[in-house]
């Protein structure tokens, strides 16, 4: 079903919360569609490209692209606001003790178009018993599919005022979007199909192939994500340490360094035992896996 070889993708993330942490947390229309329309919202507003969302009532996961390096902002953002709706609406117990947000880098075009899948199929996966393009608070019939528009509102017929109490913000959403009655955002407004469909998949079948995962890959994806969080406070640590080192020694974020200085990055934290866990290294330099088989002993 794969390619033999992959192309290697750049400044691509799948972020996600804990689904584990809250027993229900997104439990009305109403919760799911503010934080669908939140997160496509402040995805413009950082100039982050949206390949896929859903909404889930524990979680919720999106997958983008971030060429301008402010995903830390919209994951900053969007913890900030869920905050303040919850505690708005006095349910602020329902955080516990916080939104845990991962983001992980992407590698390759194979790996992102697991991803996209994986969200895209995120609702019937937990048991919504229709096609995945039926489930209200994902991605719709935004992939290879054309939606009617004449059952929707376009955003243009708004005015500034009643755009803001309807859509919650004061972020100029563009005019050509469309919303349904209930104020939800249309996916395929504000997803980057253009990209998944003709840059990416390439074709309709291709897709299709994509779609019928086997059961295996998506129990290895929901540990990757249950996983992450386990995990978390140990990469957190080591992202920050491979940051620290980067400005150190090549006065430079990780993500400016080109590829021999990640390599060199990575054997002198290699070296010095700041993790047993190759991917996770690579994770940390934004470097594939790949790249550090063989030359860290």
């Amino acid at each position: 079903m794969y390619p033999e070889t992959s192309q290697p993708v750049r400044d691509c993330y799948h972020i996600y919360s804990d689904g584990t942490r809250h027993p229900v947390l997104f439990e009305s229309r109403r919760d799911k569609i503010y934080a669908k329309n939140l997160l496509a919202i402040l995805a413009f507003h950082y100039h982050v490209a949206l390949y896929a969302i859903v909404i889930m009532e524990t979680h919720f996961h999106v997958v983008v692209r971030d060429p301008q390096e402010k995903a830390g902002r919209y994951i900053g953002e969007i913890k900030r606001l869920l905050s303040k709706y919850f505690h708005k609406s006095r349910r602020a117990d329902l955080l516990g003790k916080g939104l845990d947000i991962a983001w992980d880098p992407i590698m390759d075009e194979e790996e992102l178009m697991r991803k996209i899948i994986y969200v895209f199929r995120n609702g019937i996966d937990a048991g919504f018993p229709l096609l995945p393009e039926c489930y209200p608070w994902g991605a719709g019939r935004a992939y290879f599919q054309r939606e009617d528009f004449e059952n929707y509102h376009k955003v243009s017929d708004l005015g500034v005022r009643e755009k803001a109490r309807i859509f919650h913000t004061r972020v100029d959403i563009p005019g050509e979007w469309y919303y349904d009655d209930e104020h939800m955002l249309l996916a395929s407004s504000y997803l980057d199909t253009r990209f998944v469909e003709k840059a990416l998949f390439r074709s309709q079948k291709r897709f299709l192939a994509f779609l019928h995962v086997r059961k295996k890959d998506l129990t290895d994806l929901d540990w990757e994500c249950s996983r992450k969080f386990i995990e978390e406070g140990s990469e957190q640590t080591l992202r920050s340490r491979a940051a620290a080192l980067a400005g150190q020694l090549f006065k430079a974020p990780v993500s400016r360094l080109s590829q021999a200085d990640k390599l060199f990055l990575a054997k002198e934290m290699w070296k010095s035992r700041e993790t047993l866990s190759r991917r996770q290294l690579a994770r940390a330099v934004h470097l594939e896996p790949a790249l550090l088989e063989g030359i860290l002993h």
